[in-house]
């Protein structure tokens, strides 16, 4: 059962569905750009003839934006926002939980990592190297270790926190 719930979340939040809900929903409404919307039945008739009205009517092309098939379009490609938002959240947060705490012997296996000694002092070369990073815009954190002190530093948290709004945002707007 775990197994079957992990593929539905991997599909409903995959860049894939979002692009083909994305082209169908493009497309529908381009139909219904050219197509006029709440027309009486006859002049439906009257421009696009009785075969391809016979097409268009009973598929709701006279009023796609109202359309219920059209809203579980919306509802659809707005799950898939959600899911791929909240799991792209977890997995952010889950990799940087894990970065900050490392013991002396993890440390090499990451990339963007460097040890180093010094012989000014450890509380100085601290305090610098935690004012450099945070010049740059890094968000840091401290642990005293035997031989010192280790320093973890991330950045871009401000930006997928950006990025979910901007994605909730566009739920909002479709809910609205």
């Amino acid at each position: 059962m775990g197994n079957a719930i992990r593929k539905a979340t991997e599909f409903l939040g995959s860049i894939r569905l979002a692009l083909i809900l994305l082209i169908i929903i493009t497309v529908i409404s381009l139909f219904g750009i050219i197509i006029p919307q709440g027309l009486p039945e006859y002049q439906y008739v009257h421009k696009w003839g009785p075969s391809l009205s016979k097409v268009l009517l009973p598929a709701g092309f006279d009023h796609v934006f109202s359309a219920i098939w059209f809203y579980l379009l919306l509802g659809l490609f707005s799950l898939n926002i959600l899911v791929c938002s909240i799991t792209r959240l977890w997995k952010t947060a889950s990799h940087s939980l894990r970065q900050i705490f490392l013991s002396s012997d993890q440390i090499p296996n990451f990339s963007n990592t460097f040890m180093f000694s010094s012989p000014a002092s450890c509380t100085s070369v601290k305090d610098s190297l935690r004012a450099q990073l945070k010049k740059s815009l890094y968000i840091t954190s401290l642990r005293n270790e035997n031989e010192g002190y280790q320093i973890s530093a991330a950045k871009g948290m401000i930006k997928d926190l950006g990025s979910l709004l901007f994605h909730l945002s566009i739920v909002v707007l479709f809910i609205g």
